[in-house]
C-alpha cells in the first residue's frame, strides 16, 4: 500500500514539475507584436464578406439531356433517362414538380432541386 501512495505522490508532483516549467518557459517568451490598424495586411475584418454567388443556373426538364439532368442533386444515370424517356411517352412536363412522376424520384429529391428546376 505504501508503494502505491508513494507512486501516487511522486507523479503528482512530477506532472506540477512539469506544469510549472511549461508556464515558465511561456512567461520567458516576449509578448506578440501589436497589430497596427494602419497596416493592410495586418488588419482584416473579423468576418469576410460573402461572395454573391452566380445567378443559379436552371435546368429545363422538358428539353434537357442525360447529362444535364445528371447535375440534379440525386439524379444520377438511370434517372435521367428515365426522365427523357417519360417525356418521349408522355410528353413535357406541365409543371417542375411532375418531375415526382418518375419512379425514383420523391419529394426529397424535388426539394432539393426544385429551385433550379424549371418548365417551359
Amino acid at each position: 500500500m505504501k508503494a502505491t501512495k508513494r507512486f501516487a505522490a511522486l507523479s503528482l508532483a512530477l506532472m506540477l514539475a512539469v506544469s510549472f516549467a511549461g508556464l515558465a518557459l511561456a512567461a520567458d517568451k516576449p509578448a506578440a507584436p501589436a497589430v497596427k490598424a494602419a497596416d493592410p495586411k495586418a488588419a482584416k475584418p473579423a468576418v469576410q464578406p460573402v461572395a454573391k454567388p452566380a445567378a443559379a443556373k436552371t435546368i429545363n426538364i422538358n428539353t434537357a439531356g442525360v447529362k444535364e439532368l445528371k447535375q440534379l442533386k440525386g439524379v444520377g444515370d438511370k434517372l435521367a433517362k428515365a426522365i427523357v424517356d417519360y417525356r418521349a411517352k408522355k410528353g413535357a412536363f406541365k409543371a417542375p414538380q411532375d418531375i415526382m412522376k418518375i419512379k425514383g424520384i420523391g419529394k426529397k429529391t424535388f426539394e432539393a432541386n426544385k429551385a433550379i428546376i424549371v418548365v417551359k
